[in-house]
């Protein structure tokens, strides 16, 4: 087993980043990692963190001083709510990012393995066929956030050095403690946890609860991440991988789920801004290719997610 691996991580102060350096930090392949953004606490002298902007020159410097061996790149506007709030930025920093990023490795690390985060969001309205989409689907990105990932992913396919390996995973939704209100389960969990602590009305404010969607635990996503990054690779090969679970839930059921985890009798009520202009009412997703290639495979208990997210709520209320 090669241990040499210098992994360059961007975006590694959210939500997933912070998670994916705790993991590849224990990871015996590593010898060190870069965490471009911040990665909190990870108790592990593997990891150097550095402030950087991924649209400037700033990342080319510090490529150019890390010399990686592996790239993750995350680095995003990562909520379609924020996106239709801020179009120009979102595409900003994704085309911005892929460019700066390409031009870095090409200069300083023309043999890297580049894993890119891009997102199930790609397909867009392909989902309203009601099929199951895998990787030869077509695209068709119905949102700024999607179209900001897609242009990330032609534009690093075509400016990164044929040298170089290029891995694409597309996942659908991924949720776990400490993701920001923005996305739905978190959403749903602060608010009933803001009812048990008496701080609002017993009402939950909700969008469109038919709309039907696959969730993945974070934890299972990260997994599938490291395994993407160190699959064998030819110099010049690009992959695209879905992730996904497999099991479709609506949004509603989810609702009643984190529900029947609290004593709250509450009202729901629809908020026409919690409603997306073109939201497809099912998306049907498969990950056999991944699985196939990488023997991944979710391994998360649902109830027990939905509990690890509304206790983390309940603590972020608590402390308030």
């Amino acid at each position: 087993m090669d241990r040499d691996a210098r992994v360059l991580v961007t975006g590694a102060g959210g939500f997933v980043g912070m998670r994916l350096v705790k993991a590849l930090s224990a990871d015996l392949r590593v010898a060190r990692i870069l965490a471009l953004g911040g990665a909190g606490e990870t108790g592990s002298d593997k990891v150097e963190s550095a402030d950087v902007d991924v649209t400037t020159d700033e990342l080319e410097a510090a490529t150019a001083r890390f010399l990686p061996t592996h790239v993750v790149h995350l680095a995003a506007i990562s909520s379609v709510a924020a996106s239709l709030q801020d179009r120009r930025g979102v595409m900003d920093v994704a085309a911005l990012g892929a460019l700066h990023l390409a031009d870095a490795i090409a200069c300083h690390a023309p043999a890297a393995r580049v894993l890119f985060t891009s997102s199930a969001e790609v397909y867009g309205r392909a989902f309203a066929s009601g099929v199951e989409l895998d990787e030869s689907s077509p695209v068709s990105p119905a949102n700024p956030y999607a179209r900001s990932k897609l242009a990330s992913e032609f534009l690093l396919a075509d400016r990164l050095p044929s040298s170089a390996s290029l891995i694409i995973m597309r996942p659908l939704n991924h949720i776990g403690p400490g993701q920001d209100t923005r996305f739905v389960v978190s959403a749903f969990a602060r608010q009933i946890a803001e009812i048990e602590y008496g701080v609002c009305d017993p009402v939950i404010s909700v969008g469109n609860l038919d709309a039907q969607r696959d969730f993945l635990s974070v934890v299972d996503v990260i997994d599938a991440y490291v395994r993407g990054l160190f699959l064998p690779a030819a110099p010049g090969s690009q992959e695209t991988f879905n992730v996904s679970a497999g099991a479709v839930r609506s949004i509603r059921s989810v609702l009643d789920d984190l529900l029947a985890l609290s004593s709250v009798q509450c009202q729901v009520k629809v908020d026409p801004a919690r409603l997306r202009p073109s939201d497809v009412p099912v998306t049907r997703l498969s990950s056999e290719k991944l699985r196939a290639a990488t023997e991944w495979s979710p391994s998360g208990h649902w109830d027990v997610l939905l509990a690890s997210i509304l206790d983390d709520q309940r603590r972020a209320v608590g402390e308030a």
